[in-house]
């Protein structure tokens, strides 16, 4: 079998612009440089969520009511900022495919014309593996990272069939991950406690580490330079990227050997223990 028929094609959805290195930026350098072809969209704009400076600004200012058009042309200015981060960052990581579908990032629920446009992307890039949140992050509740996993979770199911007014042909997902699991859906709160959900997946990206680091220090608009790119809070995520596999029947098998050889992953079968193996340590190479 050539080198070309054993590379996969990787698409990534992410609720925010530094959501696709932030969770899974290792991953996606591991597969980059193995030679699949990875594509990565960005489902809002962030500008009205993950704009620190603009966000804290107007936060503590003094007047009471705020200007709506001159907030909109901040807004707006903010975009090129964002844009230009995200596709610094995913270059660091070996990513040259980005796509912005730049919706509102103040308030993101499930809708029909953004399921269309994953679907068709699905469609058009045709992926092995699709990476996206958990749906049940932060317990699935006013969370936009699980309303976007909703919406891919949706668009997979559509891009199988015949879309309307499509003329791409139907597209089979082989697998899915969810990223950032162990974070976003630790029993922390009220909203996750009590869920069963577990990551059995941990990929060692000790190897990649500095160059994720490198890429969450682009994001100067959200803050994410400096101690928060280096994981401070958390020291074990910065060595790991952690997913929980969710397979599509008799379609998985090849791509998740792939997945597991390309990111030197550890899957963990059945249950896991909700706290990071080898305390903390990351996996040992598959």
């Amino acid at each position: 079998m050539s080198k070309k028929d054993e590379s996969l094609s990787i698409l990534l959805v992410g609720g925010h612009p530094a959501d696709a290195f932030d969770n899974a930026g290792g991953t996606l350098a591991h597969h980059a440089a193995s030679g699949d072809r990875v594509t990565v969209a960005v489902m809002t704009h962030g500008a009205r969520s993950h704009a620190a400076t603009l966000i804290d600004r107007y936060r503590t200012a003094e007047q009471t009511v705020v200007q709506v058009d001159e907030v909109d042309r901040e807004v707006h200015e903010t975009l090129d900022e964002k844009r230009d981060e995200v596709r610094g960052a995913c270059a660091v990581m070996g990513v040259k495919d980005v796509r912005f579908l730049e919706y509102d990032d103040d308030i993101l629920l499930a809708r029909e014309d953004l399921i269309r446009r994953i679907a068709d992307l699905v469609q058009e890039t045709r992926p092995d593996i699709v990476i996206t949140h958990h749906p049940y992050d932060r317990g699935g509740v006013a969370n936009t990272h699980s309303e976007c996993a909703a919406m891919t979770l949706a668009a997979i199911d559509a891009a199988g069939g015949l879309l309307r007014n499509s003329t791409r042909r139907p597209h089979r997902v082989a697998q899915v991950f969810f990223m950032g699991v162990e974070p976003a859906c630790a029993s922390k709160d009220v909203l996750a406690a009590g869920m069963t959900i577990w990551c059995d997946v941990y990929v060692d990206i000790t190897d990649v580490i500095e160059r994720k680091i490198a890429a969450l220090d682009m994001m100067v608009s959200q803050n994410y330079q400096g101690a928060y790119a280096r994981n401070g809070r958390n020291p074990w995520t910065a060595i790991s990227d952690c997913s929980s596999a969710w397979p599509m029947p008799n379609r998985s098998a090849r791509c998740v050997r792939r997945y597991m050889t390309v990111c030197r992953s550890r899957l963990i079968p059945g249950f896991a223990p909700a706290n990071p193996p080898n305390n903390g340590a990351p996996g040992p190479a598959c």
